[in-house]
């Protein structure tokens, strides 16, 4: 019997890999498709729109340079390769290779998108645990009132919102531009490290609010609140293990609402992550960094995936059974 199960939880993780492999390869696929068929002249970009300045054979040659003429899988092909042997391949819009690209501007974005990870994690959770505890009271009616406000707006439009009221007329906080050289972590990251985690708070605090009051209506709290044990001791013995789970597991699948936040957000305050650097080579229509970083956030949300199984299969046993 222990052999069977061994077996099946070595078929589940081959599948669960070979399905996240091919979900990868779609989204690679995907990217070209988009790009192929995008209303983007990549000549005109590369102009900066002055295409009508040079003659038809320079900007044929042109052309021929960025790759714009190649086919789909010839194109797909020569990015492949340039991933293997060039590093990413090489960046018109920024002149250099995309790896620098990256390099470069990736820690400001995992400084941006980590600590709002976790404070997302540990504010949702601990305002749905304590209103939950509270339920229908003044502080947990407020709270849901402004989780669903919240959860309707757009980030863009919040972002403009603190930009001008913090940064233009009170000038309590620096626009979030970085200057060359300047430290990554400094008053510049406030507003687009807010306004992330305000705008995500509310999914996670309304689940682990929904789960808690799942717990707290349970036997063993019931007994445990008529022998009026303090509400410390409720969390760390009986809310905590049951309710932080779900929400952890949530939170790791929700990388890719974190990372299409952060792109809204670093372009709103101009912030030199690789959000902000997405969107230009979008306009720029820079195939080659544009797939790199397509293909970097899609890795990104796979692993959360893949760890969020894992984390489920290790500390949920009573859901083993329906991954298996």
């Amino acid at each position: 019997m222990a052999l069977d199960v061994s077996v099946m939880n070595q078929c589940w993780w081959k599948q669960t890999l070979l399905h996240s492999m091919v979900q990868f390869g779609a989204v690679i696929a995907l990217v070209f498709i988009i790009i192929k068929f995008s209303p983007l002249d990549p000549v005109n970009q590369f102009l900066g729109g002055n295409v009508a300045s040079v003659s038809v054979d320079q900007k044929q040659l042109i052309a021929e340079h960025l790759g714009a003429n190649q086919g789909y899988f010839e194109r797909l092909l020569l990015w492949g390769e340039d991933v293997l042997l060039h590093g990413g391949g090489y960046s018109n819009l920024y002149q250099q290779s995309v790896s620098d690209v990256i390099g470069h501007y990736l820690p400001h974005s995992l400084i941006l998108m980590g600590v709002s990870w976790l404070l997302i994690l540990i504010l949702g959770y601990s305002f749905g645990v304590v209103s939950a505890y509270y339920q229908d009271s003044v502080v947990d009616k407020w709270l849901c009132r402004i989780a669903w406000c919240v959860s309707s707006i757009p980030s863009f439009w919040l972002g403009l919102v603190f930009l001008s009221l913090f940064a233009i007329k009170l000038q309590w906080l620096p626009l979030a531009r970085l200057e060359e050289g300047s430290n990554i972590v400094s008053l510049s990251l406030v507003l687009p490290l807010v306004t992330l985690v305000f705008t995500s708070i509310p999914n996670i605090y309304l689940h682990t609010r929904e789960k808690t009051v799942a717990v707290l209506q349970s036997d063993y709290i019931q007994y445990a609140k008529a022998h009026q044990l303090p509400f410390a001791h409720l969390v760390r013995f009986y809310i905590f293990p049951n309710s932080f789970t779900p929400a952890l597991l949530l939170q790791l699948t929700s990388l890719a609402e974190l990372i299409s936040g952060s792109v809204m957000i670093e372009t709103v305050f101009n912030y030199p992550g690789l959000g902000h650097v997405f969107l230009q080579a979008c306009l720029a229509s820079d195939v080659a960094l544009l797939a790199a970083l397509t293909c970097f956030a899609a890795g990104l949300v796979l692993m959360g995936n893949l760890l969020a199984c894992f984390l489920q299969y290790r500390l949920m046993p009573s859901c083993r059974a329906n991954l298996l």
